[in-house]
């Protein structure tokens, strides 16, 4: 409880100089707040202290999150999961991704991390977890918004990345397949900036 003092002191905004602008910032909804909390009685816990302020509330590595989906619903809060490889803490929390889904309402977004203490790391374990939201029945362009869209949606920079379109930083990967519905997808081209950085096979026209 001693962590949720701390917040609710935060939050009163008795602080001064440099701490007491990045508050009004969160205050003000002109940065997101996010917080770690994995459990149901973490994030209902949470979300009772917050509820009475209107702000953009991000909740990271809440693996249990479809536990408590009206209670996220009410503060419209963003939901960042755990990661979902095998033998991580999905298990031990006997997730149902497919509820994901639910949990979307006005202005939050779904997304999903890769940090853990299992398994490998990279390109790797993103696209197990990719490939686990897809087997619990999320269609494929949702997966890629919790990919691109949600994410950018989340940190306030979706005018900048996060969907293609005119007047937007124009980094792109293209593959040989659907990633998300085929694990041997291959990466044929990426573009950073409106340049191919990358092409399969070789890369000697790149500019």
């Amino acid at each position: 409880m001693g962590i949720f003092a701390l917040l609710i002191d935060v939050l009163k905004n008795n602080k001064e100089g440099e701490e007491k602008e990045i508050i009004d910032k969160v205050l003000n909804k002109e940065v997101p707040l996010f917080i770690t909390a994995k459990t149901k009685a973490e994030i209902n816990a949470l979300i009772n202290i917050v509820k009475d302020y209107d702000i953009n509330l991000v909740l990271c590595n809440a693996y249990q999150a479809e536990k408590c989906i009206e209670s996220i619903k009410e503060v419209n809060a963003s939901v960042i999961m755990g990661e979902q490889i095998y033998l991580s803490k999905n298990v031990y929390n006997n997730i149902d991704l497919s509820k994901l889904v639910e949990m979307k309402t006005g202005n939050n977004a779904i997304g999903f991390t890769v940090t853990g203490d299992y398994g490998p790391s990279g390109k790797v374990k993103y696209l197990w977890n990719v490939a686990r939201l897809y087997q619990s029945g999320i269609d494929s362009e949702e997966v890629v918004k919790m990919m691109t869209y949600y994410p950018a949606k989340m940190l306030g920079i979706d005018n900048i990345i996060g969907t293609i379109e005119a007047g937007k930083d124009a980094d792109i990967t293209i593959y040989s397949n659907n990633p998300i519905k085929y694990y041997d997808a291959r990466n044929k081209y990426t573009i950073i900036q409106g340049k191919i950085v990358y092409k399969e096979g070789g890369c000697e026209k790149c500019c």
